[in-house]
């Protein structure tokens, strides 16, 4: 399904007591729940929505956006650690699953990290990763100290914080350079 993880306008096929279901490129449909319809909608109206699979493994659309979608990186909260994985809230009602094999260290629940959304090729779900390092690219040749760039600030090391920069490299800022609180 094209649009698993991402943002789309998909056109109201048909209502039902669930909801709406909207039409997907492929000629499938997929169910936006009543709780996300405003009341005004329309057959053929086109709607921003956030496509994702629920607890069954449903196709499902929803209107909110998630801190991060596919092949983005976002700073989750780790709500649950199970002998599987780690269940990240990332601001929808299915948390996301960062699976034991995609884990770059142990997770603490409460704790926060930094999440690339990916499919698992096998089972066609969206799960989380924080392996950032299968990640990362060479910084540029053009990047020199002294220039200007925004980052992400992800993790705290004995030398400083480690920050994302353009969501493919990673770089570091000194601690004896951080002459303001900064948090992850």
């Amino acid at each position: 399904m094209k649009e698993l993880g991402l943002v789309s306008k998909l056109p109201i096929n048909r209502f039902t007591d669930f909801g709406a279901y909207l039409q997907l490129e492929s000629g499938e449909e997929v169910l936006l729940p009543q709780g996300y319809l405003k009341g005004e909608e329309r057959e053929n109206d086109e709607l921003e929505v956030f496509v994702y699979t629920d607890s069954e493994d449903r196709p499902v659309a929803v209107t909110t956006r998630p801190i991060a979608l596919l092949d983005e990186w976002g700073v989750m909260e780790a709500k649950e650690v199970t002998s599987f994985g780690a269940f990240m809230d990332w601001g929808l009602p299915k948390d996301l699953l960062v699976p034991n094999a995609e884990m770059g260290k142990n997770m603490e629940p409460g704790k926060k990290y930094l999440v690339k959304v990916c499919v698992d090729y096998r089972t066609n779900r969206l799960i989380g990763s924080t392996k950032h390092k299968d990640f990362i690219y060479p910084a540029p040749k053009d990047y020199e100290p002294g220039i200007q760039v925004e980052g992400l600030i992800f993790d705290k090391t004995e030398l400083g914080y480690k920050v994302l920069l353009e969501d493919r490299y990673e770089g570091l800022v000194y601690a004896n350079e951080v002459f303001q609180p900064l948090e992850i």
